[in-house]
């Protein structure tokens, strides 16, 4: 039986995306790395998705947008038409990716002749994706999926964002298999329920196996990229710099709510610069020629317990050293990978930055090129996938 995966989400290609203020970078690669592993294990995968906008209130969000056909590289992908209006937005997508889903399985099925052979996955449990997802696979007798990277974040909402909220939680245990990034996803939230960790993935063709650490021992440069917000750790790190050595200095890259506030240190702080957002091609390249890469997000024992910080995948391909704090959601065979730092002390940062970056970095640099040369070999999206695709079949 030959297996097709219709894909659902909001995924589009690299060039749309630096068009969309509104989307999740991290996410959107996520999604293409799922898709395009399956297509290089030889799946058939169709990418349905809805593309991600802020909501129209008066302002210069699209009223209406309108849907069309992408593609990056091997991905073809549908994006659908929706009104974006608050309420509308929520109705039309759901219709309009419940529609476009039924006539591809048709599709297929009509191709194949072959009533079992289409597989439903949707990143994430937001309602407008993951009912008409649960919705279809009933109605058409398939297997529906959920990739569950992200949870709602605990924090004060209106009541409908409370009510959503809720049924993105629900929504976990109807699914006839889960793709987690963490365990306890599947624990806590579908008990019982056949699930296939996933934390991440990478592509090993974009990154360059430098074996010569020597040539970066010289360069005392933290790098920290990322959302800047209350749970990436941006005010640990900067309140670290404050004790390091002042040879080292930390470059901010990315956006967020704590913008302004990294915009202030930078004004008191003469170690720490910020270069705002960059391109994923300039990112890798900027990771590959630091000293030290961290990843200083806060355990508030909810977030980072069901997720993963996709971040930290990327880093290590670098062929950096990493730090960060010890988090529930990663792994245990991360510990062979980074240096975890004693607490989320900002002395106790100081002092791990200063003994990787000054006193030890011929260690830390041999441990980085090991971890590197591990995950790009065990870590590809295409042998990620894989493992998704044998779980699929056993469901």
């Amino acid at each position: 039986m030959m297996m097709v995966i219709i894909f659902v989400g909001s995924t589009v290609d690299t060039k749309t995306l630096k068009d969309l203020p509104d989307a999740s970078v991290a996410g959107n690669k996520m999604q293409l790395g799922f898709i395009k592993g399956f297509l290089s294990n030889g799946i058939n995968t169709i990418g349905i998705s809805a593309e991600a906008y802020g909501m129209w209130k008066f302002n210069k969000k699209p009223v209406y947008v309108k849907g069309k056909d992408l593609k990056d590289g091997t991905v073809f992908l549908y994006t659908v038409s929706y009104l974006n209006i608050p309420v509308i937005k929520q109705f039309t997508i759901y219709r309009a990716i419940n529609k476009k889903i039924r006539y591809e399985i048709r599709k297929q099925r009509r191709k194949s002749n072959d009533k079992g052979n289409v597989i439903l996955m949707v990143y994430n449990t937001m309602s407008i994706f993951a009912g008409p997802v649960i919705n279809v696979a009933r109605k058409e007798g398939c297997k529906c999926v959920a990739v569950v990277a992200d949870l709602p974040i605990k924090k004060k909402k209106s009541i409908i964002r409370r009510i959503e909220d809720k049924r993105q939680e629900i929504y976990i245990s109807k699914f006839d298999g889960l793709i987690p990034l963490t365990k306890y996803i599947a624990d806590d939230f579908a008990p019982g329920k056949p699930y296939c960790i996933v934390e991440a993935g990478c592509n090993p063709s974009d990154y360059q196996e430098d074996t010569n650490i020597y040539r970066r021992l010289s360069k005392k440069k933290v790098v920290f990229s990322g959302t800047l917000n209350e749970l990436s750790g941006i005010d640990l790190i900067l309140n670290a710099m404050k004790y390091v050595s002042p040879d080292i200095e930390l470059d901010i890259y990315g956006d967020g709510p704590y913008r302004e506030k990294v915009e202030n240190a930078i004004q008191k702080q003469k170690n720490v610069n910020y270069h705002g957002k960059v391109s994923n091609e300039e990112m890798i390249q900027i990771q590959s020629k630091a000293s030290l890469l961290v990843c200083p997000r806060h355990d508030d024992n909810y977030t980072t317990k069901y997720t993963f910080p996709s971040k930290l995948l990327e880093y290590i391909c670098a062929g950096v050293p990493v730090l960060s704090n010890r988090l529930k959601g990663i792994p245990e065979e991360y510990e062979d990978y980074i240096t975890f730092s004693k607490s989320e002390d900002p002395k106790d940062w100081a002092d791990t930055i200063n003994t990787i970056v000054l006193y030890n970095n011929e260690y830390y640099y041999k441990k980085a090129k090991a971890a590197q040369k591990k995950v790009l070999e065990k870590k590809s999206w295409k042998k990620q996938s894989k493992k998704v695709i044998d779980f699929l079949e056993e469901l």
